[in-house]
């Protein structure tokens, strides 16, 4: 992908622990991204005190404190904060791979006309939330059965419509 060409957009409420996992995965991909745009939607553990570190050591990071924001309104609130072409939304709680954005790059040049790329999730645990993983991604149940450990998302991103 060209320099300029991707943002990561993460709404965040109460993710002390799983954040700068997160952060670190998205920091550190194969091929890098340009902007990451953090959206605290109202988080009371210390999550923002960890949002404001980062966005004052790493200039892509940038922090949007968005006081009562739930996920939806927290993404929309990020995509506004970018300046480039594609973005990249990704839940808080969940670890990236490395090679994520270069496989969406990737599926971007097989498919040069694609207004929007879709991944999917690998279920390794059993959140709370794990059922509404499951209706988002659509991933068989079978995957998600007896895994231990946080949602991980499959590298292998898809064209919208060619979804199974």
């Amino acid at each position: 992908m060209t320099k300029g060409a991707i943002a990561v957009v993460i709404p965040v409420r109460n993710e002390v622990t799983t954040l700068p996992v997160l952060v670190a995965g998205l920091l550190n991909q194969t091929e890098p991204i340009d902007e990451l745009v953090i959206v605290d939607g109202g988080s009371t553990d210390g999550t923002i005190g960890i949002e404001r570190d980062l966005a004052g050591r790493h200039e892509i990071v940038h922090l949007v404190e968005a006081g009562d924001a739930w996920p939806g309104r927290a993404r929309n609130l990020g995509v506004a904060a970018t300046s480039t072409k594609w973005i990249l939304l990704v839940d808080a709680g969940v670890e990236v791979d490395s090679n994520l954005v270069q496989n969406l790059g990737e599926a971007l040049e097989q498919s040069p006309g694609a207004r929007m790329i879709i991944g999917s999730y690998a279920c390794l645990s059993t959140p709370r939330w794990r059922s509404a993983v499951i209706i988002v991604t659509k991933p068989p149940r079978s995957e998600c059965d007896g895994h231990r450990g946080r949602i991980r998302p499959r590298a292998m991103p898809y064209r919208a419509g060619l979804l199974p």
